[in-house]
């Protein structure tokens, strides 16, 4: 034993030594030298271990094969530097390498890590292999394998000394990309001193660390005054921090970015410039500088943006021409074709506008045709456009309505502003306008359809009178007619006490409790009787009644509750839908607090539904007003999941209770497979999420049974009970208990 202490004790003396001349060689050579650096290893490694050969392996740059810089053989004492693996015939031993583990086989052609090298193993004689991985940073660059002819078991001691003969490699490697990245950056240096486009150099940490004199001549700011800082203080503030935040991603992600940034010199002047950005990469792969060449694209950029807008709008009104018009109107029609939305072109010509040239000369005419446009402009919503066609002709492009009603409301509103005067120098002139209506998918399929029939329209309307409108189908104005015969019958309904609420029931589908109700509203007309939801309610979207008429259902609803709640229905929560146009309101969340404080109502006992479309249409507005509600206690849902165009990423930011599954996908099961599908990755998305799933439309009890199976919380539908009045509402939530 003492024999073997002994050995032992020797042993580490020598491989100690041995790593004390190579940190000696190391420090001594003026710049560190891979190749130099490797034949030490090599050397000392068969040395250090009593083997006969020792290897200095390198991966290549796309990581597919390892090619040895140096072999010692100790028997000859001479050197040689041939010999490639592939990766893609060694994928084991390559695997166990990237792991970064040193791979000790004393019986290599049996061990499973490098039994792939069998034949190169038996033809060499080899028996053990001990192999350190050479690591850089966090990956593995190579590695330094020993080997031995007989039989050996490795010892930890061995393994510590091989690991520090791949350390040593691992320190040359790191020294000599960093030379090189410093001698790179020296000589561009160098090299860009004169040249008339601006260089900016910053370090991993976006510290500046070199600018040259076209710098300092471009932003005013000297070297002294720049170099230690980072780039922020040349913000303009033109763009918004997401702007930087997508750049830097990029960079990150491929190493380079070109685009345009707004910048501000020393004197506080803004400019644009358009900058191309690359990454410096060290022998990690990892980015270490980064080159900024940027030039002051000012006069490019005044005579690009003047011939762009000339090019694209009218001279005189300034509004866009044909050709940004049609623009336009592709891109809403290709998105109404994604979405189904409704579009509408409308065609509007200047009833007598000759007489007014005729009579009074073109000047006037065109300050007139100014004018018009203004006031077109002004009326409509910030998604419209109104470009002048030529002459006295405007077209004018209504995005995402609701229905083709509201392009009759918009038509009437541009002739109602064409009825008051306009004041033209010393002259005070009216002017009436023909419109005409055409709006897609009915009238057509393509602008060059649409701008036709809205002309056939147009003329129409001319011989109708003038100052009027005309849809190109008769069909249309009928039911434009009737859609606001009917707008105006909802607003005296409103005020004559014709319409009511009334509530369905929501059960908990394992017990079938009485947990909650829908406040629905119904429509009993003098005249015509009922009228179903499905007409009146498009028709309140469309003409901005659907705001009053939700307060109103609002209202009625939390007055009930109160009322139940005060009968000793303490436990009973209620729903109530609200619309996109309620939510566009500023004073939304605070009517809703108001009328919760007014009726005593908890604000937990109140969930407010939400259609996907709605909360999609602003998600960071609607972010904001959701959290106020969620603040004030009331709970969320969101309404006819899965019809809407919704986003999970989104969606799942949200403070959202409940989910309620529409009752297209429920009337399926259990039958359908498609909706069954549908249905279960709804209810598992949404216990995933935490929340509470609710099933619409529940009809039968086979419905009923599935849906509780898969863990759906709570229904409702005719499978429990039509919607009620309030009076019939008390007994069955007592029943139920």
């Amino acid at each position: 034993m003492s024999q073997d202490l002994k050995s032992l004790e020797q042993r580490l003396a020598q491989q100690n030594l041995l790593l004390t001349r190579l940190s000696a060689a190391h420090r001594t050579e003026p710049r560190p030298d891979v190749a130099a650096s490797a034949r030490r290893v090599a050397e000392a490694g068969a040395t250090g271990l009593h083997v006969p050969r020792c290897s200095v392996w390198l991966l290549d740059g796309g990581r597919t094969a390892m090619r040895c810089i140096d072999l010692f053989d100790a028997r000859s004492e001479a050197h040689s530097s041939s010999g490639e693996l592939l990766a893609s015939a060694h994928p084991a031993y390559f695997a166990a390498l990237e792991d970064a583990r040193t791979v000790a086989a004393h019986d290599a052609c049996a061990d499973p890590r490098t039994a792939e090298l069998i034949h190169h193993l038996r033809g060499q004689g080899i028996a053990s292999l001990l192999d350190a991985p050479i690591v850089v940073g966090s990956r593995t660059v190579g590695v330094v394998c020993h080997e031995s002819f007989e039989p050996r078991r490795w010892s930890p001691e061995d393994e510590s000394f091989a690991g520090a003969m791949a350390e040593h490699v691992a320190l040359t490697l790191e020294g000599a990309e960093r030379a090189k990245a410093e001698g790179q950056l020296r000589l561009v240096a160098s090299a860009l001193e004169n040249t008339l486009e601006s260089v900016m150099i910053t370090a991993k940490s976006r510290e500046i660390v070199f600018v040259n004199p076209a710098y300092s001549s471009m932003t005013g700011y000297g070297a002294e005054e720049t170099l230690g800082r980072t780039p922020e203080f040349l913000r303009s503030g033109m763009h918004p921090q997401s702007f930087y935040d997508r750049m830097w991603e990029e960079m990150q992600r491929g190493g380079r970015w070109k685009g345009e940034i707004w910048s501000r010199r020393k004197n506080g002047d803004v400019y644009p410039a358009l900058f191309s950005i690359s990454a410096v990469h060290g022998a990690d792969g990892q980015p270490t500088h980064f080159v900024s060449v940027f030039n002051d694209i000012s006069h490019h950029k005044d005579y690009e943006q003047r011939l762009e807008f000339l090019a694209h709008h009218d001279a005189l009104t300034l509004l866009p021409n044909r050709v940004l018009f049609q623009e336009r109107c592709a891109g809403s029609l290709n998105r109404a074709r994604r979405l189904g939305h409704t579009v509408a072109v409308l065609f509007v010509d200047l009833d007598r506008f000759k007489t007014v040239n005729d009579s009074l000369g073109h000047a006037v005419g065109d300050q007139l045709l100014k004018g018009v446009a203004e006031r077109f402009g002004a009326l409509l919503r910030a998604s419209d456009t109104v470009a002048r066609l030529g002459g006295d002709e405007f077209a004018i492009l209504l995005d995402d309505l609701p229905n083709i009603q509201g392009a009759a409301v918009a038509s009437q509103k541009l002739l109602d502003a064409l009825a008051r005067p306009f004041k033209v120098g010393t002259h005070e002139l009216y002017t009436a306008a023909s419109v005409g209506i055409a709006c897609f998918p009915q009238d057509g399929g393509s602008i060059e359809d649409l701008l036709r029939n809205a002309d056939a329209a147009m003329y129409r309307a001319k011989e109708h009178g003038r100052s009027t409108y005309q849809y190109f189908s008769s069909d249309m104005n009928a039911q434009a007619f009737e859609s606001l015969m009917m707008a105006n019958s909802l607003r005296q309904a409103l005020e004559r006490d014709q319409l009511r609420v009334v509530y369905q029931p929501v059960v908990d589908l394992a017990s079938g409790r009485v947990v909650s109700v829908e406040a629905l509203l119904r429509w009993t007309h003098p005249d015509h009787g009922d009228i179903s939801p499905e007409r009146f309610i498009p028709v309140a979207e469309g003409t901005g009644m659907i705001a009053p008429l939700g307060s109103f259902v609002a209202n009625a609803a939390l007055a009930q509750l109160k009322a139940w709640r005060d009968a000793g229905l303490r436990d009973l929560t209620i729903s109530v839908n609200v619309s996109a146009r309620q939510l566009s309101r500023p004073e939304f969340v605070g009517d809703i607090a108001e009328a919760l404080a007014r009726n005593g109502v908890p604000p937990e006992a109140l969930v407010l539904e939400l259609t996907e479309t709605a909360v999609m249409q602003s998600p960071e507005r609607m972010r904001r007003m959701l959290a106020q509600l969620a603040e004030l206690g009331v709970r969320i849902a969101i309404d006819d999941f899965g019809t809407g165009y919704s986003s999970l990423a989104y969606l799942k930011q949200f403070p959202i209770h409940s989910l309620k599954i529409d009752k297209s996908f429920v009337a399926g099961v259990p039958e359908d497979p498609d909706d069954m599908a549908i249905v279960r990755a709804v209810i598992a998305m949404g216990r995933a999420l935490g929340l509470q799933l609710v099933a619409e439309g529940v009809e039968t009890e086979a419905q009923h049974r599935f849906l509780s199976g898969e863990g759906c919380h709570l229904g409702q539908g005719w499978q429990f009970g039509r919607p009620l009045p309030p009076d019939e509402v008390a007994p069955l939530f007592t029943a139920a208990r």
